[in-house]
């Protein structure tokens, strides 16, 4: 059965969440999308499965707890990146110790569904700027117990690739720094969406529930390429940017990824590989500001 409930944001309207839970006794799955506005493929996803749970028998043990969409006034005004109330960037605000909207975001996260996740999956794509291969993003840094999960799970989703982060500020990386087991899982990009891709997103769910015990039947796995040495490059000021490559495409050491101009045509910056390898995701705005991500890449393990 389909419990509909609410986080509660003081001051605002509370966000639209559901539990599920299984026959049996089981794993708590927390799956979060919708942390940032214009990312719609997790959010068509999860609306979907939801009524694919409500609308079927799903046989499985355990509990799920689902928020189709965390921020819900980025998503309704299609914003890059952050909260329409306070203009931050609710993935990069954890631990969260303001009184601002995305702060109190984050709180509810933290203290209402962080105690309870076994596992936790938070689903994102590429923003209206950038386009990515469908990746999913592992604290390299999770050890033992957590580290044997995240690894049973992640490397039966079919994703393209694997990609080690050493990051601890964002939904999932801050609860992994707590040692809950969880991954960041990237599909789609400038800001349009698909069913098919939001087909994969419940498939990977679906990988999901079975690395984990929750379900018994047959669900293909996939087979992703673990990445490593990955290299982020951001701008070093406001400019225009022309990428050389599209995301998943390989490149060779010494080759120029994209170059920064002004508005003048005049070069700020000309960005070359340090190793052979491929383009995870990048930015594709022309115009750009001092520390926005311009590109990732790494090369196959």
């Amino acid at each position: 059965m389909v419990r509909e409930f609410g986080l509660e944001i003081e001051g605002f309207d509370p966000v639209l969440a559901y539990e599920v839970k299984g026959k049996e006794q089981g794993p708590c799955l927390v799956i979060i999308s919708g942390v940032h506005g214009a990312e719609y493929v997790g959010p068509r996803a999860l609306m979907t499965f939801v009524e694919k749970i409500k609308n079927e028998d799903l046989d499985f043990n355990g509990r799920l707890l689902i928020i189709p969409v965390l921020n819900e006034s980025g998503f309704y005004g299609g914003l890059k990146q952050v909260v329409a109330e306070d203009g931050l960037n609710l993935n990069r605000i954890f631990p969260a110790n303001g009184s601002t909207k995305a702060h109190l975001i984050a709180k509810e996260v933290q203290e209402k569904l962080y105690p309870q996740a076994d596992f936790l999956l938070d689903i994102h794509g590429g923003d209206i700027n950038e386009e990515l291969e469908p990746l999913v993003f592992f604290p390299a840094y999770a050890e033992d117990g957590q580290k044997n999960m995240i690894d049973k799970v992640m490397t039966n989703l079919s994703t393209t690739y694997l990609v080690p982060s050493q990051a601890k500020n964002g939904l999932y990386s801050y609860a992994n720094s707590l040692g809950i087991p969880s991954l960041l899982l990237e599909r789609g990009g400038m800001g349009l969406w698909t069913d098919e891709e939001a087909d994969l997103v419940i498939l990977n769910i679906f990988q999901t529930m079975k690395a984990l015990g929750m379900i018994s039947f047959d669900v293909k796995n996939g087979k992703p390429k673990m990445i490593k040495d990955p290299v982020y490059l951001s701008s070093p000021s406001r400019g225009v940017w022309y990428p050389k490559f599209k995301a998943g495409e390989f490149f060779d050491k010494g080759e120029v990824l994209g170059v920064l101009k002004d508005l003048r045509g005049d070069m700020i910056e000309k960005f070359e590989a340090s190793y052979d390898g491929l383009i995870l995701y990048q930015n594709i705005g022309l115009g750009v500001c001092e520390g926005d991500h311009l590109i990732a890449y790494g090369k196959i393990s």
